[in-house]
Parts: C-alpha cells; sequence; structure tokens
C-alpha cells in the first residue's frame, strides 16, 4: 500500500488513521516491513539533510527512510531517475531471453520465427510500465544496445 502526502504532518495523520480503522478489522501496521521515501531532485544520496528527513511513526515505531523501493515491479527511487528502474528492466529482459535460449540454437526453426519470438516475449518485459517514463538519450541507447544485442545472438553474429 502507498500513502502519499505533500507534507510530513498530513502523511504521520495518514498513517495513524490507517493504523487506527485497520485496527477495527484485527490488522495491524508492521513498522518494520514499512518503509517511508522523500521523492525529490535534490535528494538522491545519503545522507539526508533536514529537510529530506521524515520521521514517521507506525504504532509508536519509527520507519526506516531509504532511498529506494520496488512497490508493485516497479524501482521508485527517491531522486526521480530511471536509473536503478531500467537495470531492473533490463536484468529481467535479459532473463526472459536465456530462458529461450533453446529456441534461439534450435537449427530447425527459421530465423525470421525467432525474431518474431523475441519481439513478442522480450520488449513486454523491457518495456513494462515504460509509457509512463520519461528518459533521457543515454537512457535510451541502453535499451537500444540491450535489443541490438538480443538480435545479435538470435542471428549468430559475434
Amino acid at each position: 500500500m502507498a500513502i502519499l502526502d505533500g507534507y510530513a504532518a498530513g502523511l504521520q495523520e495518514s498513517t495513524d488513521l490507517l493504523a487506527h480503522y485497520s485496527g477495527y478489522a484485527g490488522l495491524r501496521i508492521n513498522a518494520k516491513k514499512t518503509k517511508s521515501m522523500v521523492f525529490s531532485k535534490q535528494l538522491s544520496q545519503r545522507p539526508y539533510t533536514e529537510a529530506g528527513t521524515l520521521n514517521i511513526a507506525a504504532e509508536g515505531a519509527l520507519v526506516e527512510q531509504v532511498s529506494h523501493f520496488t512497490y508493485l515491479g516497479s524501482v521508485m527511487s527517491a531522486d526521480g531517475t530511471l536509473d536503478r528502474e531500467l537495470n531492473a528492466r533490463i536484468g529481467k529482459a535479459h532473463g526472459t531471453f536465456t530462458l529461450l535460449y533453446k529456441i534461439w540454437y534450435n537449427r530447425s526453426i527459421q530465423t525470421s520465427t525467432n525474431i518474431c519470438i523475441q519481439k513478442a516475449a522480450v520488449p513486454t518485459v523491457l518495456l513494462y510500465g515504460g509509457e509512463v517514463w520519461t528518459t533521457t538519450q543515454s537512457q535510451d541507447r541502453r535499451v537500444e544496445a540491450f535489443h541490438q544485442r538480443c538480435l545479435r545472438r538470435i542471428l549468430r553474429i559475434q
């Protein structure tokens, strides 16, 4: 679950209300599993400045502040960049490509069929959630380099 607020006081109030009302259903917030993060372009590295520090408590215990975490399969970074998300997406797409290794090197499957399989399987994993990305030229080049590397493997070009 994600709780968003523009101010630390509002976030603390929302957390308290969540703890209060979830208690009616017999649910509790586990402070050890709960994380907080401030999104800001200036607050990309630890140690956090006073302005970038949140002291949010969940049921009396302080919540750990992190600079990145995975939420619904996407890596969120405090500095708002896509670098960690792109690394994760390329890694997952590489894993998908590797799982299809036997298909790429099967001589009885035509190269055009291999390319169609690659276009259907690998880019969908690579670009999951990409419709909302704002990429830089270097990030675009990384995606394109991965795509070209996959095609070279399929075509057996060294």
